[in-house]
């Protein structure tokens, strides 16, 4: 791979790295790098190559795979029936590799075949690889019914007895609940009349002091007020 962004000088030592060749002042990768000196290892796992449940591990220029049980191989394609049978939907492992049921491929005979005649039955539809089934059925091939439980009302559910009780016990809810509102608001009434009876008391005590307060200060600055408290004795020696 050619990096053509960066202009180097190829007439001295080469600058490219991991086996890259400059040429014409620019580097080209060997096979597995990139980067303007091919310093980056391309991550070969980006293309998901391990199959069927495999985990991919990076390493520079190469990946391998870590098969599930049951598969073996560089990608995990082979399947290994002498340790497992993971050949599904009624497939048969032999020579190391499933024969799919009618209806089936893949390499584990998971995905279902559209391709030929419709396999999905009970009036399912055969779309991109997949049934999708009728209501009432499910299945890979809708082949399996849905069982419903029919429910059925029983005498107690419907007679005149029961719903004479459900009445009752309604009533009586509603009874507890209007009493209940009753008893709050009864209590919120008592509160209020009870902060507004504080509120008056507090209001005439504070008349009264300031009242109090006012008059004796009234005496203090009235000078005649102590000749008039005078004795009518006094007022004659005088």
């Amino acid at each position: 791979m050619r990096e053509s962004y960066l202009l180097l000088d190829c007439s001295g030592r080469n600058p490219c790295l991991n086996g890259g060749t400059c040429e014409t002042d620019a580097c080209t990768c060997a096979s597995g790098y990139t980067g303007a000196l091919c310093s980056t290892d391309i991550d070969e796992c980006a293309s998901y190559p391990c199959l069927n449940g495999a985990i991919c591990i990076n390493i520079p220029n190469r990946y391998f795979c870590l098969c599930s049980y049951g598969y073996s191989g560089s990608r995990c394609m082979i399947v290994d029936c002498s340790r497992s049978n993971p050949c599904l939907n009624g497939g048969t492992c032999e020579n190391n590799a499933c024969t799919c049921a009618a209806g089936f491929n893949g390499v584990s005979c998971s995905t279902v075949d559209c391709s030929g005649m419709d396999p999905c039955l009970n009036g399912g539809t055969c779309e991109n690889n997949e049934c999708t089934c009728a209501a009432g059925y499910t299945g890979a091939l809708c082949d399996d019914a849905i069982e419903t439980t029919p429910t059925t009302l029983t005498q107690e559910a419907v007679s005149p007895e029961t719903t004479v009780n459900r009445q009752e016990s309604d009533y009586s809810k509603e009874a507890v609940s209007t009493i209940v509102v009753g008893i709050v608001l009864a209590f919120v009434a008592l509160y209020a009349i009870f902060i507004t009876l504080m509120h008056l008391h507090l209001r005439r005590s504070n008349i009264a002091l300031k009242q109090s307060v006012s008059d004796r200060e009234g005496q203090k600055l009235d000078p005649f007020t102590s000749l008039d408290a005078t004795s009518p004795r006094e007022h004659q020696r005088n």
